[in-house]
């Protein structure tokens, strides 16, 4: 059996869409099922064997829109993609054998219409995107936070599937962690309103001044501003510096090799995001033997087991982030290298289950 997604940018620094494509593929290729990626008009074969996405600047071959029915089942994922991409000539070639699935990927949930600038995303989801959806045989969902979350027109409920996202365990998790240090919070995300950032910069500055912990607690912030939220990144700027007396650094964009160690520098992961349709980053960490402090409308939530070193938070306001922190510290604050072998070692259990879910939904489907 061989795939096609129809993915807008599958290379490396472009979101959270690609990447899950890729652990998708890498998954089912075990399976015997084989895929190739559509991405405006190139082809990138074989993704399944890949170790990491793309660079940014390698060349991939036309793709010819003949070959289309060579696919058992084409998989659109994410929404907003280039109309100039022919993604409606693509789908109409299609046989009636060929199933076609939308997985929206978050894109749809209310939280992406926030921003003035994505008032031009109506027009576009009207004419454009709402045909897609229609067309497809089922939408998939990583979560029931996402099907709640997704805004009304977006609905197709009984064509709704959950599937939660499939996940890789890091390769690396030989990490070196330095007892003694400040305790370490992190947070790591594309930069912009919905991920929370702002709210939990506050909210780490007053905790910290409140119970006088600044010698024995720091924040590290990984990450780069999303297109369009560039002002919101320089208000983040702004508060960090008017704490000189609060430990906040902010690192920047981390590329896919470096992540092991920014989660061998975490002591607590904070998920501090209004809304995640699932959210990666809260299996990656545990993977990687840290402790959790997440926002409460995230769907990763759903398949996290009760063994996990987790703190959810009330909400993602300035106020319960303060609180979560305070809660997380009082938790966490003595977990040693042992129990971060302990988490390693049930977070594997945990992905294990999670991708033999996903392996079972996913083969129903497409069967």
């Amino acid at each position: 059996m061989r795939l096609l997604f129809i993915v807008q940018k599958f290379r490396q620094g472009w979101g959270g869409a690609p990447e899950s494509v890729r652990l998708m593929a890498n998954q089912l290729v075990e399976d015997g099922i084989n895929a190739d990626v559509y991405d405006g008009g190139k082809l990138i074969r074989d993704v399944g064997r890949l170790n990491l996405l793309p660079p940014p600047d390698q060349e991939h071959a036309p793709f010819d829109p003949a070959t289309v029915r060579r696919y058992e089942a084409l998989i659109q994922t994410g929404p907003w993609q280039r109309p100039a991409s022919n993604i409606k000539t693509l789908i109409a070639m299609r046989e009636a054998r060929q199933k076609l699935f939308y997985l929206p990927r978050g894109g749809l949930g209310r939280a992406e219409f926030n921003r003035l600038r994505d008032s031009k995303k109506l027009p576009y989801f009207a004419l454009v995107e709402r045909g897609f959806l229609r067309a497809a045989d089922g939408i998939i969902l990583s979560s029931q936070i996402e099907a709640r979350n997704s805004i009304c027109p977006a609905r197709r409920p009984a064509a709704e599937h959950i599937v939660p996202d499939f996940v890789n365990p890091l390769a690396d998790t030989s990490i070196t962690w330095v007892p003694g240090k400040p305790m370490t919070f992190s947070f790591l995300a594309e930069i912009s309103p919905r991920k929370g950032l702002l709210p939990l910069i506050e909210a780490f500055i007053s905790w910290v001044r409140r119970e006088e912990l600044s010698n024995s607690v720091r924040l590290i912030v990984g990450g780069a501003a999303r297109p369009g939220s560039e002002g919101y990144l320089e208000q983040v700027k702004e508060r960090c510096q008017a704490a000189p007396d609060v430990s906040i650094e902010l690192r920047g964009a981390i590329p896919h090799h470096a992540r092991t160690a920014f989660y061998g520098d975490t002591d607590v992961m904070v998920v501090s995001s209004h809304y995640e349709s699932y959210g990666l980053t809260v299996i990656e960490a545990l993977v990687q033997g840290c402790a959790v402090l997440a926002a409460p409308n995230i769907g990763a939530l759903e398949v996290v087991g009760e063994k996990m070193p987790l703190s959810i938070a009330a909400g993602a306001d300035k106020s319960a982030l303060t609180d979560g922190l305070s809660q997380a510290y009082a938790r966490f604050h003595a977990r040693t290298e042992v129990d971060r072998i302990a988490t390693r070692a049930d977070a594997g259990h945990m992905v294990t289950a999670i991708n033999h879910i996903a392996r079972e939904r996913w083969g129903a489907l497409l069967a």
